[in-house]
């Protein structure tokens, strides 16, 4: 199914794993997969929030990683 999520157009497929869905979603930018829900609209959501959140960690950039610390500069 297709629609706009953010003003972004989002591709959304959901798959059938017998007790419960999986779905997956992707736009121009982004994919992600294995969003597990046990409603068809529990694992669109759950698609949407990770794909949500994985387009604004991308706005972040590694500075520094060293001692077991890892600093991240918004940009």
């Amino acid at each position: 199914m297709l629609l706009f999520h953010n003003e972004k157009l989002v591709k959304v497929r959901i798959y059938n794993q017998g007790d419960g869905y999986m779905a997956m979603a992707s736009n121009s930018n982004c994919s992600v997969w294995n969003c597990f829900g046990t409603t068809q609209k529990k694992a669109k959501e759950m698609a949407l929030f990770r794909l949500n959140q994985s387009m604004t960690d991308e706005i972040k950039e590694l500075v520094v990683d060293r001692e077991g610390y890892t600093f991240y500069l918004e940009k």
